[in-house]
């Protein structure tokens, strides 16, 4: 008996390992939520909603840590080697 005992131990032990630094988050979300939500399933073929919002927060780092503090604003150029001045009102 106590060795099944320690198995389940074991078990519960590695299941809790797993999810270390995973926090579960509840939040109520608009009709415009779940619609960006879908939008971004579709756009970048993601299966599930929980994947769409994990790469949208990425993004939104990614785009928040090229925007200029001071100015607000990202200066990016295209193909053609244009300079152009995206402003962002934050």
């Amino acid at each position: 008996m106590s060795n099944g005992v320690s198995h389940m131990a074991a078990v519960k032990k590695a299941k809790t390992e797993k999810a270390e630094g995973i926090q579960k988050v509840s939040m109520n979300l608009t009709p415009k939520d779940l619609e960006n939500i879908d939008y971004l399933k579709e756009r970048l073929n993601l299966r599930a909603s929980v994947d769409a919002v994990t790469q949208a927060m990425k993004m939104a780092r990614q785009l928040c840590e090229l925007i200029d503090e001071d100015d607000r604003k990202i200066i990016a150029k295209d193909s053609a080697g244009n300079m152009e001045t995206i402003n962002f009102m934050i």
